[in-house]
C-alpha cells in the first residue's frame, strides 16, 4: 500500500513538471511583452523593450536605439533589423518568468566572445 502511494506521487511529481516546464516558442515570445534591463555582464548597460507583433527594441547606455523584429526556434532568437533583410541567430534561454540569457548583442566590439551571453530582468 505505501509503495502503491509513493508511486503515484512520484507519477504525478513528473507530470506536472513535464506540463509547467514544456512553454512553447509562441508561450515564450508572448511572456517577452515588457522592458528588460541587463544585469549581466554589464548592469543596466543595455535595455530591451518587447512590443506586440514580434518587435523589440534595443536601447544600449549611450541612448542609441534600434528596432528588430525577433522570432524565437528552440533554443535560438532570431533577430532581423528593421530595413534590413537578413537575421542574426542568437542563443536565447528563458530562466525563468523574470530572466532570461541571450547571446551577446555587441558583436563588433573587439573583445566580446561569441560564446558569451547577457543576461536580462523584467523591470
Amino acid at each position: 500500500m505505501k509503495t502503491n502511494i509513493i508511486t503515484k506521487f512520484i507519477v504525478l511529481v513528473l507530470t506536472l513538471s513535464g506540463v509547467v516546464g514544456c512553454m512553447n516558442d509562441e508561450d515564450i515570445e508572448e511572456s517577452l511583452t515588457g522592458e528588460w534591463v541587463e544585469v549581466y555582464p554589464q548592469s543596466e548597460r543595455t535595455t530591451l523593450i518587447f512590443t506586440a507583433n514580434n518587435k523589440m527594441t534595443l536601447i544600449d547606455g549611450e541612448g542609441y536605439t534600434e528596432i528588430y523584429t525577433y522570432r524565437i526556434d528552440g533554443d535560438e532568437i532570431y533577430l532581423s533589423l528593421e530595413g534590413s533583410e537578413g537575421e542574426t541567430a542568437l542563443s536565447f534561454d528563458k530562466l525563468d518568468p523574470g530572466r532570461f540569457n541571450i547571446g551577446y548583442l555587441y558583436p563588433s566590439i573587439p573583445e566580446s566572445d561569441p560564446n558569451k551571453f547577457m543576461t536580462f530582468e523584467r523591470l
